[in-house]
């Protein structure tokens, strides 16, 4: 399963070097994910998948498998977040990405992130600011066909990491339950 994220985020990035015009900075777009809370929401995702696995099996899954699943988390979820850089691309300009960037960034940004009803009066006025903006004009105009979009991609990643990881412990010899 390493083998396969090593591949598909080297494949990733010779895809992007080779096939990209005017593509959005891949460190703008991982920031982006980073304080919007994308990335937290795949890491919890994955966690998640570690949860749910030990119920699959007929068989007690030693601590050290769990362990070599914890650190591959990381370059699962890069991978994960690769796969989103061209949906991004797609629906937004780097300036655009620029600016959710900055505004996810600010209190009132990290605020709405974390918890959104504890917004303070000043956070929510510059919330309510930022929207009036076109950036925001425009990720509303685009919301539906950027969520279908992440919604494809989500599932497909969710779909091939549950597979790949009950392929591996299969392979382990680990009995899966019937």
């Amino acid at each position: 399963m390493k083998t396969k994220v090593l591949f598909l985020t080297l494949f990733m990035m010779i895809w992007y070097s080779g096939n990209a015009q005017e593509t959005i900075s891949q460190q703008l777009l991982i920031d982006y994910f980073e304080v919007n809370g994308t990335q937290r929401q795949y890491n919890e995702a994955y966690d998640n998948l570690l949860l749910m696995l030990p119920s699959q099996f007929e068989d007690t899954i030693a601590e050290n498998v769990w362990s070599e699943l914890k650190v591959e988390k990381e370059a699962q979820v890069l991978a994960m977040l690769q796969l989103l850089i061209p949906v991004y691309e797609k629906h937004f300009t780097e300036e655009e990405i620029q600016s959710m960037l900055l505004f996810y960034q600010t209190d009132a940004g990290q605020q709405l992130v974390k918890d959104p009803n504890k917004l303070s009066t000043a956070q929510q006025e510059a919330i309510s600011d930022f929207f009036q903006t076109p950036v925001a004009q425009k990720i509303s105009s685009t919301h539906t066909a950027l969520s279908t979009d992440i919604a494809a991609i989500s599932e497909k990643w969710s779909s091939d990491l549950y597979r790949d990881t009950m392929d591996a412990l299969i392979e382990k010899g680990y009995t899966p339950k019937q």
